[in-house]
């Protein structure tokens, strides 16, 4: 790949944009993956590649393509953190460690070792397979309330799968 004078941004959705027209008002070129090859931001990239931004084998077979290493690596809203951390650390550049990335990442383990008290969770992998409204009162017991409960499920990106319940839902 012969682009010079570049940022890479691994993403390229809506949350992006800003990202995107700070990059090009800056004067570098935009290299940018997503896998959606009609993303929202593609119009702003001087060479785009179809890479899901969590794709990192994919991702560090274009770096050992790129003939000139970019001034950064960058995401922005896309929980691609590990992916731009094998990047910068291929690169040379300043970033996030690969297994702080990859720990930070998953909610529910950042919780774990975090050990905060407040607000209270339940850490499930694949909540959003089994919890339903017959199951709040489960869930309710567990924390000891009658409160509404947010289910967040630690392997989904961004707002998808969550769900409120409570009781006078059922």
């Amino acid at each position: 790949m012969n682009l010079q004078n570049y940022v890479w941004l691994i993403g390229g959705s809506l949350m992006s944009e800003p990202m995107c027209k700070e990059i090009k008002s800056r004067g570098y070129n935009l290299l940018l993956t997503d896998k959606n090859s009609n993303c929202h931001c593609l119009s702003y990239s001087d060479e785009f590649k179809p890479i899901s931004v969590y794709d990192e084998f994919n991702s560090m077979a274009l770096a050992r393509l790129c003939r000139e290493k970019p001034k950064a690596v960058l995401c922005i809203g896309c929980d691609a953190g590990p992916t731009q951390s094998l990047l910068t650390d291929y690169f040379d550049l300043p970033g996030v460690k690969y297994h702080i990335a990859v720990g930070v990442k998953n909610k529910g383990l950042m919780r774990e070792r975090l050990n905060f008290e407040y607000p209270k969770y339940i850490h499930r992998d694949n909540a959003s397979n089994y919890i339903n409204s017959s199951s709040y009162i489960k869930i309710a017991s567990v924390f000891n309330t009658d409160d509404r409960i947010l289910v967040k499920p630690t392997d989904q990106s961004g707002s998808r799968g969550i769900v409120w319940y409570s009781d006078d839902e059922q």
